[in-house]
C-alpha cells in the first residue's frame, strides 16, 4: 500500500493534515451569492445554500467511507472523525485496506498537543505548534501533502460548482432524518473555476484535490448532495469514472455540537514534545525506516 508504506509515516502525515484543515474556510458568502444568481434554477440556490451553511459550521462529526484509486492499488477507506474550529480539536480513526494489507490509525489534535497511534500499544504525542514549521511539516508529511490536506464541509462545495444540479424526486432518509437528495456533474475545470475569489489556503487544497483526481484520470465528478429541511448537509457523494474506483460517500452527524478530545492513557504515550524541530524531524524518518 504505497501510500501508507509505514504506520508511523501514515500517522505523521495525517497529523500534520490536522492542523492546516480547518484553517481557513472558502468564502460561504460567495457560493450563497453564486446561489442567488441562479435563482432561476432552485435546485442550485437550494445547493448553494446547503454549501454556505455547511462552510460555516464550527463543528461536526463525519464518516468517509469508499473507494479510491491510490497511487498502485486501489484502496478501501473507512474514516470516522469529529472536528472543531474554536476550540481547535480534531479526532479522526481511519482503516485503509489495499488487497490484503489493511492499516489502521487513530490521531487526536487540539491547540496544543496532536497524538499518533497505528495499531500497536503506544501512541507518540508533540506539539501541535511544531507543525507551523514548513520543512518539519514535509518531513512529517512524507510528501504526501497533496493526499491528505482535505476538509470534508469544504469538499461539499464542489456540487455548487456543477452547471446542472437537480433535485432528485421525492425524499430520502439519512441517519433517521428525511433529506432532498440533489445531484449533479461538475468538471474538473468547473472545480477549478470555483476556487477563484476564495482564500490561498483554500485554493491550494481545492487544487490539491483536484489534481489527485487527475492524476487518477478522471475529467469530470458525479457529485450528490442530501440536504435537510434546516438546509444541513447530512451526506455527500463524490463519484468518477477512472482507471480504477473512485466512489467517496461523507455522512454529517452532530452539527455545531461540542467535540471531545480525550487524551490516551499517560502510560501508553511516547512524550516527544521536547524535541526541537529537527529532532522531531529525524525521529519521524527514523520511525518511517524502521
Amino acid at each position: 500500500m504505497s501510500r501508507h508504506p509505514r504506520t508511523i509515516a501514515a500517522l505523521a502525515l495525517a497529523a500534520a493534515a490536522l492542523t492546516t484543515a480547518t484553517a481557513c474556510s472558502p468564502d460561504a458568502g460567495d457560493i450563497a451569492q453564486r446561489g442567488t444568481a441562479q435563482s432561476e434554477n432552485p435546485a442550485a440556490a437550494a445547493v448553494a445554500r446547503a454549501v454556505a451553511k455547511a462552510e460555516k459550521l464550527n463543528s461536526f462529526a463525519y464518516t468517509m467511507r469508499g473507494h479510491e484509486p491510490g497511487d498502485q492499488v486501489a484502496e478501501t477507506i473507512d474514516t470516522s472523525g469529529s472536528l472543531s474550529v474554536k476550540p481547535a480539536t480534531l479526532r479522526i480513526r481511519t482503516k485503509v485496506s489495499a488487497g490484503a494489507d489493511t492499516q489502521t490509525m487513530e490521531f487526536r489534535r487540539n491547540s496544543t498537543a496532536t497524538f499518533l497511534w497505528g495499531g500497536g500499544k503506544d501512541w507518540l504525542q508533540y506539539k501541535t505548534s511544531m507543525l507551523a514549521d514548513e520543512q518539519l511539516r514535509h518531513a512529517a508529511l512524507f510528501g504526501y501533502e497533496n493526499e491528505i490536506e482535505r476538509n470534508p464541509a469544504e469538499e461539499t462545495g464542489q456540487l455548487a460548482a456543477a452547471t446542472d444540479p437537480t433535485r432528485v424526486a421525492g425524499t430520502e432518509t439519512v441517519g433517521g432524518v428525511r433529506t432532498v437528495h440533489y445531484s449533479g456533474t461538475a468538471t474538473l475545470d468547473q472545480l477549478r473555476r470555483a476556487l477563484l475569489g476564495k482564500p490561498r489556503d483554500a485554493q491550494l487544497r481545492g487544487l490539491r484535490l483536484i489534481n489527485r483526481f487527475t492524476v487518477w484520470g478522471a475529467r469530470s465528478l458525479r457529485l450528490d448532495l442530501w440536504v435537510d429541511d434546516q438546509d444541513q448537509v447530512r451526506q455527500f457523494r463524490t463519484r468518477a469514472d477512472a482507471d480504477r474506483p473512485l466512489d467517496m460517500t461523507t455522512v454529517f452527524t452532530r452539527h455545531n455540537q461540542p467535540v471531545p478530545f480525550p487524551a490516551p492513557p499517560a502510560e501508553q504515550v511516547t512524550d516527544l514534545t521536547d524535541l526541537t524541530p529537527g529532532e522531531l524531524a529525524k525521529t519521524l524518518k527514523q520511525a518511517q525506516a524502521s
